[in-house]
């Protein structure tokens, strides 16, 4: 009797097969935090976020261990009912998994906004400093392969945001009630006898 698949044969019948069988663990650790500063106290701070992951993939016939950096800056500034932001992110699609690894150009966004109580709006773009890549890398050891994708031209994109609260449903009073702790009546009787 045939076995339909067997997980250490890689081709079945002149041709290569590509799955994921041949993974038997896979691990991520993820080692990160958050740097703020604020120089100009309630209007303008600045963060950092660096992070550290580390893949760890097993199959029946390859381990690979593989490192990946990546570090997030922000800058977000108020003044009144206006806002500015802007994120620029090291790679934020990086990944593995299995023997596959995908590594992206960095991203970056700047927005601007008005906000009231019950609404905001807010206009920016996104990857205005770079061209947009991507590379995929397999490290299988029988069939290996590297594929990459970019944009020569701008890969630049316009967004507007517009948030809306509605309040719906019923709304208790605010009744500001305090208890009566005053004690009048102490308890202490007099009288004579």
């Amino acid at each position: 009797m045939r076995r339909l698949y067997d997980p250490i044969k890689k081709f079945e019948e002149g041709q290569f097969v590509r799955t994921y069988f041949n993974q038997r663990s896979f691990q991520r650790l993820m080692f990160g935090g958050n740097i703020s500063v604020q120089p100009w106290k309630e209007h303008l701070s600045i963060t950092a976020s660096p992070m550290l992951t580390r893949y760890i993939s097993h199959g029946i016939d390859y381990s690979h261990c593989h490192n990946i950096f990546r570090v997030g800056i922000g800058v977000d500034f108020s003044y009144g009912n206006w806002l500015a932001y802007g994120n620029i992110m090291s790679g934020p699609a990086n990944y593995m998994y299995g023997e596959e690894i995908i590594e992206e150009k960095d991203m970056n966004e700047i927005m601007v906004g008005y906000k009231r109580d019950k609404w905001s709006i807010h206009a920016g773009v996104f990857n205005a400093f770079i061209n947009y890549w991507m590379e995929s890398r397999n490290l299988s050891a029988l069939a290996p392969y590297t594929s990459k994708a970019h944009n020569r031209g701008s890969s630049i994109y316009f967004a507007v945001k517009f948030n809306l609260m509605l309040d719906f449903g019923r709304k208790s009073r605010e009744i500001d009630i305090h208890p009566n702790d005053i004690d009048r009546d102490s308890g202490i009787m007099t009288g004579t006898k």
